[in-house]
């Protein structure tokens, strides 16, 4: 079988298939010599940098031209996949694996020797083992053109029975995360090539291809298209009261807002964080709609006169400008926090979302009744959004009040309790205690409003340096009250890294950037997961796809850095690392690692330079400290490197002291990396041994990080690393 099908393909002679040129044998294993594509799969390209709707059309006319040649010669391909389908580097389709059927148990190929494909493309007709003609390639390329508008599968999963039952019986989802004006020439023609019934399906390719090429006259009433989730962004509103110290209630009100919204079904709301990216840009709004992929955009403007605020809105066409609603509010600050709710209500009424009572409910629930603990609320998320040590202290002390005045706000509580966590975690809490107090206060918030999740965030916050495991779970408990919250998404990759679990991280990383793609710190992070994996052509794609999106981002230029850093190329790390503090000069780790590379090149002043910066604006910061002795020493200066050697370990050894119950892995891992560069293995081994066993787990930096090295010649770090690895073998990479 496996000669007559691949002889059958090695017929075909088109450009958008490729060519096999010999099938023979060699110590009883038959081979194909094959021609050898330069370029990617189509699946790389859906996980790394979705073409664009027109470029979407050029690879589905390729497809499909391909996909005739190849029915004209009465062959059917069976196994049609994004990964089987390659783009060569000058844009050119290239359908690969044509007529073969495979038998291994590998997740990518056949199933099995008498239903022949792989799962999640296969048909209805597929599935359940009927006899298949030209029509079920035909859908089975519908699934690859859904996985490269959406960045996911209709019906994902590994299961293959719940799989199998989907595609015969659920209809396919809406696609989500793009923008439904501008895909909608593609829609129809996609859903008509997912049709179940094999006879309103596309009858062949050369069929599906005039629509292709002619989207326009596609019939669309004819056509079953799943309807598309409204969607809207929120900019941020302009506060037009000339007392700047009302800052915070137009703030407060715009964030209170997009919540407000994201609680209507049916509405898609673009997070703050994306929106925020463009604060600074010059972009008119309906740029703006169309960078976030959104329908309508809210525009709104605050002006505060005595205790009654004034609030116009309107609800604006990205398309065309016009207004599709408009209305001014007028309330007393005592009736303030009924206003987001309302408003939210009207935008869902103008976007004709009819709401059941039970979702209505939901919409105009108040985080409480009482006005003035809802103002000392607002102005301490406010001051919440500073980080220096007023600013946080001025934070507690509003959100102190506002719980004070009503010992039932939840959401006041969850604050708090960040705040706590923050005042301890950057150092500014001398006496210790109010990580216990950021404990107690973050249990508060979860139960007074366990189903809130933001309280679960909260939890999360707190716990992170504290108890990693139980961190992971309230998150996974945040996602699943919210699952479109790419932040707590993003976060749950970021632990997921610390534990060691890279396909997790992957995984959640990549929802994260589907719920939001504007989030930098996303793409930075999952540049490092593939490489972490070892996974350096992933890597390389993701990152040139993140310079393309964000090509002035000081994370572009820090990530490049790293690994550079992390490959021992000290010229290329000081290159992009430079430009990262360029842009973002307050950053330590930019310091630390720019330092560092100094040092590694011998330029000992510069290091020095770029340390004293930092510590200018830092003083107590562990690693500069230790980094400026590290520098000492290696100039010869043993007594000034002693001396900042002692500084950072006592700030060390005193946030290890700090933390309550299970102490953060982080601070013992710096003790170990402090203890070994200055030249104590001894106590090295011993701090990482600590780290690891309160859950460090992220082995693969382990064994990269230049500046373990002085580790690496002590058989017992390569022996810890491997029992590491072992331990987390028994670990699950299921996500959420």
């Amino acid at each position: 079988r496996f000669v007559v099908e691949a002889k059958a393909a090695a017929r075909l002679s088109h450009p958008n298939i490729c060519r096999i040129y010999a099938i023979e044998e060699s110590d009883d294993t038959i081979f194909i010599s094959m021609e050898y594509v330069q370029g990617k799969t189509l699946r790389d390209l859906a996980q790394t940098d979705r073409p664009d709707i027109p470029q979407l059309f050029d690879i589905a006319i390729q497809c499909c031209q391909g996909l005739q040649a190849a029915h004209d010669e009465n062959i059917i391909h069976r196994d049609i996949k994004s990964s089987n389908i390659m783009l060569d580097k000058w844009g050119h389709v290239k359908i690969m694996d044509f007529g073969l059927a495979k038998f291994t148990n590998d997740d990518s190929v056949t199933a099995s020797s008498t239903i022949t494909g792989t799962f999640q493309y296969m048909s209805p007709e597929q599935v359940t083992g009927k006899k298949l003609d030209y029509r079920s390639d035909i859908y089975s390329l519908g699934v690859v053109l859904y996985e490269l508008l959406t960045g996911e599968l209709p019906f994902p999963g590994d299961n293959v029975a719940a799989i199998a039952y989907s595609i015969v019986n659920s209809d396919i989802p809406a696609p989500k995360g793009i923008a439904p004006d501008k895909a909608a020439p593609m829609l129809p023609i996609m859903f008509k090539a997912l049709e179940k019934d094999v006879a309103s399906r596309y009858q062949s390719a050369a069929q599906m291809l005039e629509d292709l090429k002619a989207p326009a006259n596609v019939e669309r009433a004819s056509v079953k298209v799943p309807m598309l989730t409204a969607s809207v962004a929120v900019l941020p509103f302009r506060n037009l009261t000339s007392d700047t110290g009302n800052q915070y209630l137009s703030d407060g009100i715009y964030e209170e807002v997009i919540m407000a919204l994201s609680r209507v079904p049916g509405l898609r709301v673009a997070s703050r964080q994306a929106v925020s990216r463009f604060n600074d840009q010059d972009l008119d709004p309906e740029e703006i709609a169309r960078k976030l992929n959104v329908k309508r955009f809210l525009e709104g403007s605050i002006q505060r006169q005595g205790d009654s605020v004034r609030i116009n809105t309107q609800l604006i066409g990205a398309d065309d400008g016009h207004v599709v609603w408009s209305h001014a509010f007028h309330r007393k600050l005592a009736d303030i926090f009924d206003l987001q709710s309302d408003i939210a209500q009207r935008i869902a009424a103008a976007l004709n979302l009819k709401l059941s009572h039970e979702e209505e409910n939901q919409v105009i629930q108040k985080p409480t009744s009482n006005s003035e603990a809802f103002d000392y609320y607002l102005r301490g998320k406010f001051h919440l959004k500073h980080r220096d040590r007023t600013s946080v202290e001025t934070a507690i002390d509003m959100l102190t009040q506002a719980v004070e005045l009503d010992k039932s706000f939840a959401a006041a509580y969850g604050e708090l309790a960040i705040a706590y966590g923050i005042y301890a975690n950057y150092g500014f809490d001398s006496a210790g205690d109010l990580m216990q107090k950021a404990l107690v206060t973050a249990d508060r918030a979860v139960e007074l409003q366990p189903s809130s999740s933001q309280a679960h965030m909260a939890q999360f916050f707190v716990l992170r340096n504290v108890n990693i495991r139980k961190a992971i779970s309230e998150l996974r408990t945040a996602i699943a009250l919210d699952p479109d919250n790419s932040e707590a998404h993003h976060y749950l990759a970021h632990l997921y890294v610390f534990y060691g679990r890279y396909r997790a991280a992957e995984k959640a990383e990549l929802m994260a950037l589907q719920l939001d793609p504007f989030h930098e710190i996303s793409e930075a992070l999952l540049c490092r997961i593939y490489f972490l994996l070892g996974e350096g052509d992933k890597c390389k794609a993701r990152l040139d796809g993140f310079a393309r999106k964000f090509p002035e981002s000081d994370l572009v230029y820090s990530t490049r850095g790293w690994l550079a850093w992390c490959r021992r190329d000290w010229s290329k790390a000081i290159e992009n690392f430079r430009q990262a503090f360029e842009i973002e000069p307050h950053n330590n780790f930019y310091i630390e690692h720019l330092a560092d590379c100094y040092r590694y090149q011998g330029e000992y002043n510069l290091a020095i330079e770029a340390l004293e910066k930092g510590l200018a604006r830092n003083p107590s910061s562990e690693l500069l400290l230790a980094c400026l002795g590290h520098t000492y020493r290696d100039m010869g200066q043993p007594e000034k490197a002693k001396q900042y050697f002692s500084r950072a370990s006592e700030v060390f050894r005193q946030l290890c002291i700090n933390q309550p119950g299970a102490e953060s892995a982080v601070h013992y891992f710096n003790m170990a990396w402090l203890a070994s560069t200055e030249g104590d293995l001894e106590s090295g081994l011993k701090y990482l041994q600590q780290a690891v066993d309160k859950d460090l787990g992220n082995y693969a930096e382990l064994e990269v990080r230049p500046d373990l090295d002085c580790l690496r010649q002590d058989p017992r770090f390569d022996e810890l690393v491997k029992n590491l690895k072992k331990r987390l073998s028994l670990d699950t990479d299921t996500y959420v």
